[in-house]
């Protein structure tokens, strides 16, 4: 056999082996770049809903802390002892629809002296 009749028959194998070869180096770079774009779109996503969560929970915080601070400034503006009923009355108006305050309780300040004719009145 000559040398250039087995050059011949050695083509067609490296012919195809490169051809594969290529092929695939050629999809791993497609899928890395599909891959890293994917990647960002995603981040990017994640960003957005992030900040626009971050801007709903402080509008929420914003609103509950003003109510709460109502509610204090009830005790502060009245001179008496705001009475449960008040309180409930009161409460009741400004956390209307609220959803994340479940609910805010009285509880009357009540020295030593008080406190078993205070605990006696719950009781009954």
């Amino acid at each position: 056999m000559t040398e250039d009749a087995r050059l011949g028959r050695v083509n067609p194998f490296a012919s195809t082996l490169c051809a594969a070869v290529l092929g695939l180096v050629i999809s791993v770079c497609a899928w890395l770049s599909v891959s890293a774009t994917d990647e960002r779109l995603a981040l990017q996503v994640f960003n957005e809903n992030a900040t626009n969560n971050e801007m709903a929970l402080e509008s929420g915080l914003g609103r509950y802390s003003h109510n709460l601070v109502a509610l204090g400034a009830l005790f502060e503006s009245t001179r008496n002892a705001v009475t449960r009923e008040e309180f409930d009355s009161f409460s009741k108006t400004l956390l209307n629809g609220q959803a994340a305050i479940l609910g805010v309780g009285w509880i009357p300040r009540v020295s030593r002296d008080e406190r078993a004719s205070h605990t006696k009145l719950a009781r009954d």
